[in-house]
């Protein structure tokens, strides 16, 4: 199953919404990753994930998973994941078109 939380409004909930579906998803028996695609990394900041995201981290060829990738541990056993994809706000968009033009990064596992 794949569920999005959307809304072009900023400060509606989105993030937060996101975070507490993660955490009853889990805590019932469902495998969960949430992918953090808020420029500002609300929900990464939270979890503690200071790295400049999964992309950027492609693009500066750094390997170290920490910087962008979390395991949750909830009081209640639901155990989750956090992925953030994005880093640096606007450098989202230099660094996808990098990802693009590079056959290398673009099929990078």
């Amino acid at each position: 199953m794949r569920l999005s939380v959307l809304s072009t409004k900023g400060g509606v909930g989105k993030s937060t919404i996101a975070l507490l579906l993660s955490k009853y998803f889990s805590q019932n028996g469902v495998k969960t990753l949430l992918i953090d695609r808020d420029p500002l990394g609300w929900v990464s900041n939270l979890a503690k994930i200071k790295g400049k995201g999964l992309l950027a981290s492609i693009v500066d060829k750094e390997e170290d998973k920490q910087t962008y990738f979390k395991e949750v541990k909830t009081k209640d056993g639901g155990d989750f994941y956090i992925l953030k994809l994005y880093g640096d706000g606007a450098r989202f968009y230099v660094d996808l078109d990098i990802i693009r033009r590079d056959e290398k990064l673009y099929k990078k596992n």
